[in-house]
């Protein structure tokens, strides 16, 4: 399994319906969960300042699923977790 993380960086923004715009997404392959925690505290202390309304958030790049019809466990993409692309959800076996 690869791993790595994708690192999201919102701003507050009133102008928008959920009070904060996407601004840009980092991808961190290779770092560990201890090291991505690391650099989001640097950055966070350095460039995105909470208190400047800036919000980070970061999420591994996949995640192990267990396939509904055989069992196995497969690999997909975070973002198609709990979706139509993701085989351990019924809605993937009924399209």
């Amino acid at each position: 399994m690869a791993y790595g993380y994708r690192l999201n960086v919102y701003k507050r923004d009133g102008r928008t319906k959920s009070g904060e715009r996407f601004v840009k997404s980092y991808e961190y392959q290779g770092f560990s969960g201890n090291a991505i925690m690391d650099e989001v505290k640097d950055l966070k202390r350095q460039l995105y300042r909470p208190e400047d309304g800036w919000r980070l958030e970061f999420h591994p790049l996949s995640t192990m699923v267990k396939n509904l019809m055989t069992g196995q466990l497969v690999e997909i993409a975070w973002e198609d977790q709990g979706g139509a692309c993701d085989p351990s959800m019924e809605r993937y076996w009924s399209m």
